[in-house]
């Protein structure tokens, strides 16, 4: 048998004490306009840390050893946040008209093939003297490491203290302006012929 089941009205009609705190009317929302603040305003405009951030900082060279087990030179260049890292290749043959390698000539160490009076060049006479410098301006870089070096084949500091630098400036100059190593390279060497990649 089943029950009636009395109206909800009725219900709410009746006195009942657990009814008496609750209130069946729809409460107030206060509603105020909301102010949306631009943050672009407030913040530095990009072009300031990117003007930031290509002038060298230090200039740092040490000697590592290649994958034929011969030493060579590594620079760690640093702007005002980043690190850019560039080890100088060595091939074995070597030409008339080659920019002098410079090594130590010490038999008893690596059979004379250090590389120390290299490093040596970078971090007392090549790095302090490229400190401010503009990373992009990679011909100027350069024409600054061949002024002080003075010789026709940078016999003076070494080629490969140079190398190892102007490397590192490369990455660097890159870096700073957001584009690829390969781009940097076609854009300050004045490279306008493009290769498009095949479809089929």
């Amino acid at each position: 048998m089943a029950l009636a089941t009395p109206p909800a009205t009725n219900f709410l009609n009746k006195k009942n004490p657990l009814l008496n705190n609750f209130s069946t009317k729809q409460p107030k929302i206060s509603t105020r306009s909301l102010v949306i603040r631009n943050s672009a305003t407030v913040a530095p405009p990009s072009t300031v840390k990117v003007a930031k951030e290509c002038k060298v900082k230090s200039v740092k060279a040490r000697q590592i050893i290649d994958s034929r087990g011969n030493p060579t030179v590594e620079v760690d260049l640093i702007t005002d946040d980043q690190l850019y890292r560039s080890a100088v290749p060595s091939g074995a043959s070597t030409g008339i008209y080659e920019a002098l390698e410079l090594r130590d000539g010490d038999k008893s160490v690596y059979g004379g093939k250090g590389v120390l009076s290299a490093v040596q060049n970078i971090n007392h006479i090549l790095g302090p003297k490229l400190l401010g410098v503009d990373v992009r301006n990679q011909a100027d870089v350069d024409a600054i490491m061949l002024d002080i070096d003075g010789t026709p084949n940078k016999a003076k500091l070494g080629a490969n203290a140079i190398l190892g630098v102007s490397l590192s400036v490369c990455r660097a100059g890159a870096g700073a302006k957001g584009v690829p190593l390969y781009k940097h390279i076609q854009e300050i060497s004045s490279a306008c012929r493009c290769y498009q990649k095949p479809t089929k």
